[in-house]
């Protein structure tokens, strides 16, 4: 049995310049988040957080997507979940899902 998530170690443990061939921040907080289930893993480098969070087509930076993504810890890892599922959904769902994300954060996800 696995031990809780919050004692598994964060992606965010990893020195910042592991040398660690192919493993970059995106690769070691999506393992984080799937394979160790660490509900706070946030892969603030990818492309589909960063457009699905404006709601609006236009694309965040990895730094303003991390400062609106504080409002969800320590559960950053289930709406990221909740994001990537939301686009890959149909188009009135996928509008929707992302809202009831962006409004938690305090956006208006429009």
């Amino acid at each position: 049995m696995l031990a809780s998530p919050h004692a598994v170690p964060h992606a965010s443990a990893l020195p910042p310049n592991a040398d660690l061939s192919g493993i970059g921040p995106w690769t070691a907080h999506h393992v984080a988040l799937r394979a160790l289930g660490h509900p706070d893993a946030f892969p603030a480098d990818d492309l589909v957080l960063q457009k699905a969070v404006p709601g609006d087509g236009t694309r965040m930076t990895a730094r303003a997507l991390t400062e609106r993504a504080q409002a969800w810890r320590p559960w950053r890892g289930y709406a990221t979940l909740q994001l990537w599922r939301a686009a890959t959904a149909a188009p009135a769902a996928r509008k929707h899902s992302a809202r009831l994300v962006v409004a938690a954060s305090g956006g208006s996800g429009r």
